[in-house]
């Protein structure tokens, strides 16, 4: 075998290890932008949001897959928000502040959802406050000292 044969074995290796990865995240994030899209169909936003932010994390020049991330990241907070109302109507206050903090986490741009979280925590801090108060304290119903001990 010459050198130039051998060279230009070296060198079709060096492109094929070079072109290998770009080609394998390109598939990779083909699959995580196919998911996606399922997720989409059948209304799984949360699904959809996960699925988008990894295609968009391998392949962050490509415009459709941060696309996709926004609209799926919106769609999921107007559903994680209406799950909180429904749990506000019915004073489920902890699982209600867990539905709005994924709303805000997903849109922060949500200020209605922002100052709904506001006001449950508040009220939520407030009951866990009052639930916390003893009924009855030692230290107020304990006798003095002077009462106790007879001088």
């Amino acid at each position: 075998m010459t050198s130039g044969g051998i060279q230009s074995r070296r060198a079709c290796r060096l492109v094929a290890a070079l072109l290998l990865p770009a080609l394998l995240a390109g598939c990779a994030a083909s699959s995580a932008y196919k998911k996606g899209r399922n997720a989409m169909e059948s209304g799984d936003w949360d699904q959809a949001v996960l699925a988008f932010t990894h295609a968009t994390a391998i392949a962050p020049d490509v415009q459709k897959y941060k696309q996709l991330l926004w609209k799926s990241r919106l769609k999921a907070s107007e559903v994680h928000f209406e799950k909180a109302k429904r749990y506000l109507a019915v004073d489920q206050l902890e699982p209600a502040i867990g539905e709005l903090q994924q709303t805000t986490y997903l849109d922060p741009a949500n200020q209605h959802a922002q100052v709904e979280l506001e006001k449950a925590m508040l009220e939520w801090h407030a009951g866990a406050t009052r639930s916390r108060r003893p009924r009855w304290s030692w230290r107020r119903s304990a006798p003095s000292r002077s009462a106790a001990c007879p001088s």
